[in-house]
């Protein structure tokens, strides 16, 4: 099932910074085309460093999708 057409990530911002464990708490809006209609869901997101590994993770709730998958799925 391709659920998105097309899509673009925007509006990317930090909205805070804890120093003491690299962790930044974020929004941004991603704006979708499917079926010849542009929707927009903005999100939260966090990025975190892996302190004994260095990788870069990214935590967002499942719920940010749920407006891009009803829409695909005609709910």
């Amino acid at each position: 099932m391709g659920i998105l057409d097309i899509y673009e990530i925007s509006n990317i911002r930090t909205r805070g910074y804890d120093e003491g464990i690299d962790s930044y708490q974020c929004d941004a809006r991603v704006t979708y085309v499917y079926y010849d209609r542009e929707r927009s869901v903005d999100f939260t997101y966090r990025v975190d460093t892996d302190q004994s590994s260095g990788e870069v993770l990214i935590e967002y709730q499942n719920k940010m999708l749920n407006p891009i998958l009803g829409y695909a799925m005609g709910f």
